[in-house]
């Protein structure tokens, strides 16, 4: 019999460890998952964190920026790691990214453990026991356990791996140490792309533009691409409405490898072509295209700069300061990756080239990005600033979700412009994503309103120029694919398992992520149909959409009048852009979502358009008032 005293914490599968389970007579924490199995005695984490989500976020986003405030020899921390007079690499960490679904997921964890504080507070607990295969998190309890003096009993098992084909090469990069990992992967990235160099640089100088674009060539339409005509589905019609008033601009393209895209020469082709046959009111150029020796040279020296300089404070840096588990033992590994790893150094690259891009132009007026808040975009908005006296504007380009902590921060944050770098204006293409940013203290006057350029073929719907038409006698179901492959393959194993009890036909569409170029998904006797047109062009005939709570492609089909349903991902927040919106199926098993096909295959209620989560206007008119006022 144990005592009451004592709490368990489930952080491993529980359909392999059933018998284990069964027995555990304590009160248990379910770490991952909503589901309760024992009302009472069982405790889902991730229910307990949405009761009070804005707490949570609030106290994870505290104890980041604290950290910009640890001090060696009366220096804070932001300012030990400058890498120019007026720029800290600190503001490319991962600590201040905060990427907690792909390059941080142990910020999930660290969320977690500040509810689980926050639960047990005023509670006598004697001993705590933990079921987990994630070491860090071992640590961190059990350093917490033995400060507040308690039996600490851990359990580690060892990780569940992933059915994959993985090449030896492959296998043999990820075993490296993080250091010699980055210089692999920065001789490779040198290598592979040292043939881009000075394409496009020429019409880049020689421009009279006035306004730049920082862009990425994937998810771009290529056949009009092939023709010389740039078509993103990132900026939708703006480039073309800004060329029909005559307005000149510059576009800075970052380049990743996709199935159109694959070597250096596929690139120098596009950027040749936009270049020779499309308006001459744009220029178009690689961020590789500014590669050089110096560039190298000067990346190299920043990068062991960095390295000497963390050796200097690493060990006052995992010190606890504050009260509760100590969140850097929990990310010991984000310090190692922004410091040694592939994310730092490619920062820093990424910053030199930005450096070298912008140093010869001429006086612009504006600069726009697509922001995502990765660590590189604060060193582009560091070297706009530096060469350029005109205001640089971060344009989200999907929505804001409430868990994507990357768009977050403390409110002391928004106290020092010049400290802590951002955009001078964020961009905001929504009701929705306003609200999202102003709920967490962001400074109203740095918000413009514009129309969502990502979603605006959605006026084609509201034009009643895109219909529902269905075409056969198939219920018909659409996945969207995430960038995370797992995160895909996870949403087929639970749709194989839910389609094995249905007893009429169903017809799979897939459509993967822009980004999608590892065709390694779990399909096994799913037969699928992969789909490459754009959502606008597929909605038409589908009666369900299936997608990860990752991605932002769910808005689409949301808008679009569809029935969704949201796999959650059931050891991470709910990230979906569609939390706390009414009416939206969720699921984790294959019996959840069962019922949801049911429930939609017998429903025959008329779809209705959604037309208050955007701003949309074919004309772009907030988009044009704000060229207007910057000529």
């Amino acid at each position: 019999m144990m005592s009451q005293n004592t709490i368990a914490i489930w952080d491993i599968d529980s359909k392999n460890h059933k018998n284990i389970l069964k027995n555990i007579k304590s009160k248990l924490i379910m770490w991952n998952g909503y589901e309760e199995i024992k009302a009472g005695s069982h405790i889902s984490i991730l229910k307990l964190i949405d009761k009070n989500a804005f707490k949570y976020r609030k106290k994870y986003l505290d104890w980041t920026h604290s950290l910009n405030k640890i001090k060696y020899k009366n220096k804070e921390l932001s300012n030990h790691f400058n890498i120019r007079s007026d720029f800290s690499f600190w503001s490319m960490s991962l600590f201040n990214e905060k990427c907690n679904f792909i390059k941080s997921p142990l910020i999930n964890d660290a969320i977690k453990l500040i509810a689980f504080e926050d639960f047990n507070r005023n509670k006598n607990i004697e001993i705590i026991i933990l079921y987990s295969s994630n070491k860090h998190l071992f640590h961190c309890i059990k350093n917490w356990c033995k400060i507040n003096k308690i039996n600490f009993k851990g359990n580690i098992y060892k990780a569940e791996s992933k059915n994959e084909s993985i090449k030896l090469s492959t296998v043999v990069f990820r075993k490296m140490p993080s250091m010699l990992k980055s210089i692999v992967w920065f001789l490779h990235y040198i290598i592979k792309r040292w043939s881009l160099r000075g394409v496009g640089t020429k019409e880049w100088l020689n421009s009279n533009s006035e306004f730049i674009f920082v862009s990425y060539l994937i998810n771009s339409n290529f056949k009009k691409l092939n023709k010389g005509i740039f078509d993103s589905y990132f900026w939708g019609n703006l480039p073309e409405n800004l060329d029909s008033k005559g307005l000149k601009t510059k576009w800075l393209h970052i380049w990743n490898k996709s199935d159109q895209l694959k070597t250096s020469i596929d690139v120098i082709k596009y950027i040749k072509t936009l270049n020779t046959q499309s308006s001459n009111n744009q220029s178009h150029v690689t961020l590789d295209s500014f590669l050089s020796i110096r560039v190298i040279y000067k990346t190299l020296s920043d990068w062991l700069y960095i390295i000497f300089k963390s050796l200097e404070i690493q060990k006052i840096f995992f010190r606890n300061y504050r009260k509760g588990f100590n969140l850097t033992l929990l990310q010991k590994k984000d310090w190692f990756n922004t410091i040694y790893g592939i994310d730092g150094i490619k920062s820093i690259l990424f910053f030199n080239l930005l450096e070298c891009a912008f140093k010869d132009l001429q006086s612009q007026k504006g600069c726009f990005y697509l922001q995502e808040n990765q660590g590189w975009e604060f060193g582009l908005i560091s070297a706009w600033k530096k060469t350029q006296k005109a205001f640089i504007f971060g344009v989200p380009h999907f929505t804001i979700r409430f868990w994507d902590l990357r768009y977050f921060f403390d409110k002391k944050y928004f106290k020092n412009h010049i400290k802590y770098i951002r955009p001078d204006k964020v961009l905001v293409n929504g009701p929705v994503a306003e609200k999202q940013l102003l709920e967490s203290n962001y400074p109203k006057e740095e918000l413009i309103n514009v129309e969502a350029l990502r979603y605006n073929y959605l006026t084609l719907i509201k034009d009643k120029k895109i219909q529902y038409s269905k075409k056969n006698e198939h219920f018909t179901i659409l996945v969207l694919g995430d960038y995370d492959t797992n995160v895909t393959n996870d949403q087929f194993y639970v749709l194989e398992k839910s389609l094995e009890s249905l007893t009429f036909p169903v017809k799979i569409f897939f459509k993967p992520h822009p980004a999608f170029n590892n065709r390694n998904i779990y399909m096994n006797e799913i037969k699928l149909v992969f789909l490459k047109k754009a959502l606008k062009d597929v909605f038409h005939n589908i009666d369900l959409v299936l997608c990860g709570s990752n991605s932002s492609a769910s808005v689409d089909s949301y808008c679009f009048g569809l029935p969704t349903a949201i796999h959650l991902n059931q050891k991470t927040l709910n990230l979906s852009p569609l939390n706390q919106i009414a009416n939206i199926d969720y699921y984790g098993n294959n019996h959840e979502l069962n019922r949801i096909i049911i429930k939609n295959n017998n429903n025959k209620t008329k779809r209705k358009y959604i037309d208050n989560y955007f701003y949309l206007d074919k004309k772009l008119s907030r988009w044009m008032s704000i060229f207007n006022g910057l000529k």
